[in-house]
């Protein structure tokens, strides 16, 4: 509920700014990494407190805040609610928006893509969605294959 409170009132900021100046600002989901990434980056700089809230590796410097109103790939929360929750924004993105089921390694059958397809549709307010999985490219064949982190063999492709 809070989110939804929350987006209203950043929603009628946009409103507001466009109504004053002469520029169109919208609000909406974006699968783009490279703000979140660049934002966590200058407030761990200008507001050092902000680490807590920072997602991602600080050591390494491969930090982010979760884009968007979508819950983080990592987060602890069902399909069917996630779907359901994400989908309740849906309505109230004006550029369109999309629900990411992140499946990882998890071989999905065709029938339970399309029961949950369908059960989506009739049951949610969610706008699309998208399956997920977790692929790795060979390094040295470019070759891409399903699952995170695999160590693929060049041989295996006739190399």
């Amino acid at each position: 509920q809070a989110w939804i409170k929350n987006h209203c009132r950043y929603e009628s900021q946009s409103k507001r700014i466009t109504g004053t100046k002469r520029n169109n600002c919208t609000l909406e989901e974006t699968p783009g990494e490279s703000a979140p990434y660049k934002f966590a980056r200058t407030d761990i700089k200008e507001y050092p407190d902000s680490i807590h809230y920072v997602k991602g590796d600080i050591e390494e410097g491969a930090i982010y805040y979760t884009n968007s109103a979508h819950f983080a790939a990592d987060a602890q929360i069902d399909i069917i609610d996630r779907i359901t929750k994400q989908g309740k924004f849906n309505t109230l993105i004006e550029s369109g928006s999309i629900t990411h089921i992140f499946i990882g390694e998890q071989k999905i059958s065709s029938e339970s893509i399309l029961n949950l397809v369908k059960k989506t549709w009739e049951n949610t307010q969610s706008a699309q969605i998208v399956f997920s999985p977790e692929f790795t490219i060979c390094q040295d064949c470019g070759k891409l294959s399903r699952g995170y982190g695999r160590e693929l063999s060049t041989s295996a492709y006739g190399r």
